[in-house]
């Protein structure tokens, strides 16, 4: 009696949803799904807009709700589609229950799920148990109303969607021919390896390390070919070659100085890596394209910590990745469907094989919370400059997220040379600047931009973007600023870039605004020079050049970084004694430092607003009965993101005589001087094997002695000893150990004021 009844809800429901579908030009007027993010509450009715077979529709979601995934109507779903309902106002936990959702396929039947409220409160997931079946029409309806906290009912109108025929999500071997764009699906012996070694897999290396001739033969390292005081920071970008050719190179991700200098890097093995970056978080992200395509999240100590991949079968998309202040991550996913495209272009294929991109949001806990397919609000003929009648169909091709500070986004879709602004809380468009359906007028350009990447929101509401430049004639690409009349439709060009000679990268690319209004700019694939940055007044500050064309990165950043360089788990630190922490760092302006001996659950502070350009702060080790210390660093001062950066846990010890957890023979070595180059000062670090007399001194470039650091007798073991350079002048100097029992080295460090 319960099933029929259900059952009876749902075909009343249904016949009064189809009523809810009209076409957009007999409701021109009806709302574009409620409110922005932000705003305090919707209308009690909400439209969805969507496009069936190109034809522009909308749809009567129901009472107090604004949003539903899939789109009603939509077709080539994935079997594993997740159903998404989202209110205006928050909703009683205990309304959820498992039974809220009736939804069920022409095929499949009555499914049976998991049913999940969101961090937001007003957002019900609902999983199914059970995939659905290839040419399912499934349709979606509550059993009963929901009551929101405020006491209002939440009530759904019945909607459906249609399963694709073929799942080609699913065949590896299928996508991996499609070719370009597409992540490269790996061999079984290979997806042995990772299955094996997973996150593991990564190598990592810090330097400086003792010798230049140390790092990998095949790291491609950029070489800085113009430089006039540069902004301070570090350059962070991953680099991918074009294996097609070679591979001379490997795929790495590096951290640069301004002088070309490599401070980290990491070989990210068989796979390319795509999209360094650090988030407004602080977490560092990159992609790599394994298996279904993964998303890496790093600490500040660069660490993986967590990694993730797309939703409802679809592939990970490496173009973008945001994570939002609040926890929740956007991400573009790709999903690959059969469409026969002779009903939609002369001479299209039957079977042709669509790229469609998604926009997925999750929230905190993981939980996707807004599911937006371009097929379902755009139409394939927006496409230019692709062959729409090819076996292969790439139309959209959307390569960067932007969020808005009202909670909208940003997208850019290179294919249709488009900026789309989208409203998440409805999934529907509110403008499109570019493109076919273009809204603006351009004032300042009159060639606008083309095949397009990486569009970003300046702090005075202007927009950034690389116009990669495929259709101008000639082709070239330029970094670009537009101030946006988002009222009146006005794009007005304010600023641009455009390299002499000429740099032309016909894919990827970016263009970062930095805190001192310099433009840092990464040219992308197959361009000279690989990245470049410039003044408002278009001067050069920094130039830098891969070693072959053949070499790309996606992306390229310049952030204020800091690495803490000791004490590190192989040292101990001795109860009572003076002890010194050293980091290296670019660009930031302070720091707070402060110490934990229970395992980070408490923090005592050691300084506060502490110059960061010091490199080393020291500090008296604490007698009391603790074991271990960790040290934490945090940025502070207004241009800074208010990072945290971690020590290694060190062990401390009361004994006169400490034992080092990786106790090993002493021998006689000169460490390269920390940091280097230096301003003022760098600490220069030293081992004995035995006690002796000891001298380290240093000179200048004419072998003058300028310098006694160290004269007398010390003991066996580790030694640190600060040099400071303020009274001398800029330029290049040596520093020479001389030890009692013949071992002499000597080394080279560079003072730059």
């Amino acid at each position: 009696m319960k099933l029929a009844y259900r059952r009876f809800c749902y075909y009343g429901l249904l016949l009064a949803g189809l009523s809810s579908f009209s076409t957009l030009s007999s409701v021109a007027n009806a709302k574009t799904g409620g409110t922005l993010r932000g705003d305090s509450k919707t209308d009690l009715h909400s439209t969805q807009l969507l496009r069936i077979n190109d034809q522009a529709l909308s749809f009567d979601l129901g009472t107090h709700v604004v949003y539903v995934s899939p789109v009603a109507g939509s077709k080539y779903l994935t079997p594993g589609t997740s159903i998404i309902v989202r209110s205006d106002e928050n909703i009683s936990p205990d309304m959820v229950r498992g039974d809220l959702f009736y939804v069920v396929g022409s095929a499949t039947g009555a499914h049976a799920g998991t049913v999940t409220l969101a961090t937001d409160d007003r957002t019900l997931i609902f999983q199914p148990d059970a995939p659905f079946a290839p040419g399912d029409s499934v349709n979606v309806s509550f059993t009963h109303p929901l009551l929101s906290v405020m006491g209002d009912t939440v009530s759904l109108n019945p909607f459906s969607f249609t399963i694709s025929d073929y799942n080609l999500n699913a065949n590896q071997s299928e996508v991996s021919e499609i070719g370009y764009g597409i992540p490269k699906m790996l061999s079984p012996a290979i997806e042995e390896q990772h299955q094996q070694a997973g996150v593991s897999k990564l190598s990592t290396e810090f330097l400086p390390s003792d010798e230049p001739d140390t790092l990998p033969a095949d790291l491609p390292i950029p070489t800085v070919t113009k430089t006039d005081s540069p902004s301070s920071g570090f350059i962070f970008l991953a680099t991918n070659m074009n294996h097609a050719t070679y591979k001379k190179y490997g795929d790495y991700l590096m951290i640069l100085d301004n002088n070309g200098d490599v401070l980290f890097y990491r070989n990210t093995g068989i796979d390319p890596a795509w999209d360094f970056n650090i988030q407004p978080t602080g977490q560092l992200t990159y992609f790599t394209p394994y298996g279904k395509g993964w998303d890496y999240i790093m600490n500040t100590s660069l660490q993986v910590s967590d990694s993730m991949s797309a939703a409802n079968g679809y592939y990970a998309d490496g173009h973008e990745m945001r994570i939002l202040p609040n926890g929740n991550i956007f991400i573009l996913a790709d999903d690959y469907e059969y469409i026969d495209m002779s009903k939609i272009v002369p001479g299209g294929r039957i079977n042709a094989k669509l790229i469609d991109v998604v926009v997925q949001e999750f929230d905190k806990n993981g939980n996707l919370i807004f599911n937006w397919r371009c097929i379902d609000h755009f139409n394939i003929t927006d496409a230019i400059g692709q062959n729409l009648d090819s076996t292969v169909v790439d139309p959209f091709h959307c390569n960067s997220i932007e969020v808005d500070p009202d909670g909208t986004i940003l997208l850019s879709s290179r294919h249709m040379s488009e900026i789309t602004k989208i409203d998440p809380e409805s999934g529907n468009i509110i403008w499109r600047l570019g493109g076919k359906n273009n809204q603006f007028m351009f004032v300042n350009d009159s060639i606008g931009f083309s095949y397009q990447h990486d569009i970003r929101r300046l702090a005075n509401g202007n927009i950034t973007l690389m116009d990669n430049g495929n259709m101008h004639n000639p082709p070239f690409s330029r970094a670009v600023e537009y101030k946006l009349d988002e009222v009146d439709k006005i794009a007005t060009l304010v600023w641009q870039f455009r390299h002499s000679p000429d740099a032309y990268n016909p894919f990827m690319g970016d263009v970062q605004r930095l805190a001192n209004r310099n433009t840092f700019i990464g040219w992308g694939g197959a361009a000279t020079p690989a990245l470049t940055e410039v003044r408002p007044d278009g001067s050069t500050a920094l130039e830098m050049t891969f070693p072959e064309d053949s070499v790309w990165s996606y992306r390229a950043f310049k952030y204020p970084f800091l690495f803490v360089t000791s004490p590190t788990a192989d040292d101990t630190l001795q109860a009572g004694d003076t002890a010194r922490i050293t980091w290296q760092s670019s660009g930031v302006g302070t720091v707070d430092v402060d110490y934990s001996n229970d395992g980070g659950n408490s923090w005592s502070t050691l300084a506060v607003n502490y110059p960061a350009h010091s490199d080393s702060l020291t500090f008296q080790v604490p007698g009391d009965s603790m074991k271990s210390l960790q040290f934490r660093i945090v940025q502070s001062g207004s241009v800074n993101r208010g990072q945290t950066y971690l020590s290694d846990t060190v062990a401390v010890v009361t004994s006169v005589t400490p034992v080092r957890p990786n106790a090993r023979p002493y021998t006689y070595t000169l460490s390269n001087n920390y940091p280097n180059p230096f301003n003022p000062s760098t600490v220069i670090s030293f081992e004995l094997a035995a006690s002796g007399h000891v001298t380290l001194k240093v000179f200048d470039i004419l072998g003058r002695q300028v310098a006694t650091l160290v004269d007398g007798t010390e003991g066996p073991g580790e030694h640190s000893v600060k040099f400071d350079g303020s009274e001398f002048a800029s330029g290049v100097y040596f520093y020479r150990l001389r030890t009692s029992s013949g071992f002499v080295q000597v080394k080279k460090m560079v003072l730059e004021k």
